[in-house]
């Protein structure tokens, strides 16, 4: 196993002079004699033991899933949160020795007035006095003093309390979603007070940042975090939320997938430019450039869109109609696609189609396209042709293909002619008719509910040719489906 870290103009201390590091490098292989090494490695391939400089600079801050965080904002180590902030700010502190002296001179009255509690003075005597007897046969004289604060380290007697209605709570009395907020919090300032990047030297790490807040609060939270990330620090998040993808910092996701079939894990990611070049070679004809590709995609992206990245495959459909409606007719007819991980997306349109087909292949996300035959918003055929490149297939032949049926279902595509409504009546013609008509009596004229509303009332005729055209198109998706057994398990997002 090997875990390895670039980095980029990192130089660490070391006896003889100053050590350049362009890798961390931590290794496991039981067969050797030292079967753990972590590592440094330099730009000619040398190599030396991570000293406790180099440890000290790459300072990883790890929310997880329990947000317990009293062990960061705590002394337990050197290595806490807490504990690096106040060695940064004793270091500032003892450059002015008149400061020093004064603040020297405050805790020393602080003391006093603990010592006017005669009970305490007591005490104190009687515990000094007893260690010397009990340690007086040791090698080293033990002795106790009550101070105010540490010597070598003025801030160590500031602790972290929180406060809820105004009276001081514990750690423990927090939600977990306040603990994940005053983390953050943390971060924030500490990116801040120390600069950017380098000279902050942190690395936060946030484990499903949705877990315990309702959806308008991860929203809330995932802007945060994005704005974190802009002030410098490194963010890396594991989310299986939307709302903490942003398609334009599309290149800082990683998918992760693992693969039932090869108990494997994966993980695929994309620079603007390898984007680019899939859209480029998948029908976009040389439009999408590095430097395009990603505002063009975040501009339409919505988290019905995004979505799609945590799918096992994606069904995409031209608008709500066929998203509300579909996925209950498919399930009637015995194919639930939840069951399955797979998702129905309307995209707006047939003319955007093509482009979101090309994104999700480019994460390898199985895509099955379902359209309408006569769009009303393609009259000239462009959009239509657009995406016939995209899905490799010839326009006469998908329209050839596509001919003379109600419902024409080929292997990664399905075509309702001339529209699904229309569709439906047809498939259904004893049915759907009058359903749609009772839906619109009882819901109003929104032919989205109304459709939803017939569909969820069809009688049921296994052998009827509707339904069985239905279920030819639900084995088509679960053939697209399977083709490809990796399921999304999670994603990862570094916004830095």
């Amino acid at each position: 196993m090997r875990v390895t870290v670039e980095l980029d103009e990192a130089f660490v201390p070391v006896k003889d002079g100053f050590f350049e590091v362009s890798e961390l490098a931590w290794r496991y292989d039981p067969d050797d004699e030292r079967p753990i090494l972590f590592e440094m490695v330099a730009p000619d391939g040398s190599r030396r033991w991570a000293n406790s400089e180099a440890r000290d600079q790459c300072f990883c801050m790890v929310v997880g899933a329990d947000r317990r965080l009293h062990y960061q904002l705590s002394y337990t180590s050197k290595y806490t949160l807490l504990s690096r902030l106040m060695r940064r700010f004793h270091a500032a502190l003892v450059d002015d020795e008149e400061r020093v002296s004064r603040l020297r001179d405050l805790f020393e009255d602080v003391v006093k007035t603990f010592y006017e509690v005669e009970p305490f003075a007591k005490f104190s005597t009687d515990l000094k006095e007893s260690a010397a007897s009990f340690a007086a046969n040791l090698e080293y004289r033990l002795d106790l003093d009550f101070s105010a604060y540490d010597p070598s380290n003025f801030f160590h007697s500031l602790r972290v309390h929180p406060l809820a209605g105004g009276v001081v709570r514990t750690f423990q009395e927090l939600g977990t979603g306040q603990e994940q907020i005053l983390a953050l919090a943390f971060a924030y300032a500490y990116g801040a007070a120390f600069g950017a990047g380098g000279d902050a030297g942190l690395l936060l790490v946030i484990e499903e940042p949705e877990a315990h807040l309702h959806p308008l609060a991860q929203q809330w939270l995932g802007r945060h975090i994005h704005a974190l990330a802009d002030t410098g620090v490194q963010v890396l998040v594991t989310t299986h939320s939307p709302a903490f993808v942003e398609v334009e910092h599309l290149d800082g996701l990683a998918l992760v997938t693992k693969s039932s079939e090869q108990s494997a894990t994966r993980a695929t990611q994309r620079s603007p430019t390898s984007l680019a070049e899939f859209c480029n070679d998948h029908g976009a004809a040389g439009k999408a450039t590095p430097g395009t590709v990603l505002p063009f995609y975040a501009a339409s992206a919505t988290e019905g869109i995004i979505r799609g990245f945590f799918a096992r495959c994606c069904v995409l459909v031209e608008g709500p109609t066929e998203s509300f409606a579909l996925p209950t007719l498919l399930r009637r007819a015995g194919i639930d696609l939840l069951e399955h991980g797979i998702d129905v997306i309307a995209v707006g349109g047939i003319g955007n189609l093509a482009r979101w087909w090309r994104l999700f292949r480019a994460y390898d996300i199985p895509v099955f396209v379902v359209f309408d035959r006569d769009s009303d918003d393609d009259e000239s055929g462009a959009r239509r042709a657009d995406l016939a490149g995209t899905l490799g297939v010839e326009v006469a032949a998908l329209e050839t293909e596509t001919s003379g049926s109600a419902l024409a279902v080929l292997p990664t595509y399905a075509v309702f002619a001339p529209a699904f409504e229309q569709s439906m009546r047809t498939l259904f013609p004893t049915n759907f008719g009058d359903l749609a008509g009772r839906g619109r009596e009882r819901l109003g004229g929104s032919k989205v509910l109304c459709a939803r509303y017939a569909v969820e009332r069809l009688p049921l005729d296994h052998d009827a040719d509707g339904w069985r055209l239905v279920r030819e198109l639900g084995a088509a998706i679960m053939a697209v489906a399977n083709a490809n057994p990796d399921a999304t398990d999670s994603v990862g997002n570094d916004a830095a």
